[in-house]
């Protein structure tokens, strides 16, 4: 009997030291790993990094080569363009090639011969922050960027060559929606302004723009004009006098 005790006894203290022996030798092993993993993940990080920054240094070599090809007239124009496209006070009209203001009592038509739209607007809103026919913004001179860095316009009328094949809205718009695999235009609503169909959609996105986007089509052209829900309230009526020319 004080045999058998003894030899258990012995059997456990072979199998603590055996236990002990593989943590230990696990323990070692796991360590290196762990260690090699986290010195894995720093150069990851800067590779990621050096990357980014890499592909900024291209594009500004490329815009820097581009502007070296560019005339002394050339530059010039475009340091102009950018000072009328970020000008925060304005008080007189831009003129814009192609677009022409007639003013009629306390009213302007704007006639934008170049993309083929017409669009009455009250007499304080003004042109500013243009310097093409294709995208223009009507702006309130009292107003204009007061404590608002983003400077949104009271209209902005954008006018693109997006319809090749010439279709109409609703049909244009469920080939986009399908394109982006989201209803980036609903909820939208058909409407008739100055005999012409169009169509009202609504955007809310909080902090950022709550308001509307009145589309119209003709030819290959798409036109979309921006204007927020407050804003509506005041200057709703002018959107009626859109149409082509």
């Amino acid at each position: 009997m004080a045999y058998k005790k003894s030899l258990i006894i012995i059997v456990i203290i072979l199998s603590a030291i055996l236990a002990m022996a593989v943590f230990f030798q696990f323990k070692d092993y796991l360590k290196p790993r762990v260690e090699v993993e986290k010195k894995l993940e720093v150069p990851t990080a800067v590779s990621e990094s050096k990357s980014v920054v890499e592909t900024e240094i291209e594009a500004t070599k490329k815009q820097l080569e581009e502007l070296s090809k560019l005339s002394p007239e050339e530059i010039k124009k475009r340091e102009e363009e950018r000072q009328v496209l970020t000008a925060q006070d304005v008080k007189v009209d831009i003129l814009v090639p192609g677009v022409e203001i007639l003013v009629e009592g306390n009213k302007k038509n704007i006639k934008n011969s170049a993309e083929g739209y017409r669009i009455e607007i009250p007499q304080d809103l003004i042109i500013a922050r243009t310097v093409k026919s294709d995208l223009i913004e009507l702006h309130d001179p009292k107003t204009m960027c007061k404590e608002d860095p983003s400077c949104d316009p009271i209209m902005r009328i954008r006018a693109t060559e997006d319809n090749p094949q010439k279709l109409d809205l609703e049909k244009w718009f469920k080939t986009e929606e399908e394109k982006a695999g989201s209803e980036i235009y609903s909820p939208r609503e058909k409407v008739a302004i100055n005999g012409i169909t169009a169509y009202k959609i609504t955007e809310n996105i909080p902090g950022v723009f709550d308001g509307f986007y009145y589309y119209w089509s003709r030819g290959t052209k798409i036109y979309y004009l921006r204007i927020s829900a407050f804003d509506e309230e005041k200057y709703g009526e002018f959107i009626k006098t859109f149409g082509f020319e």
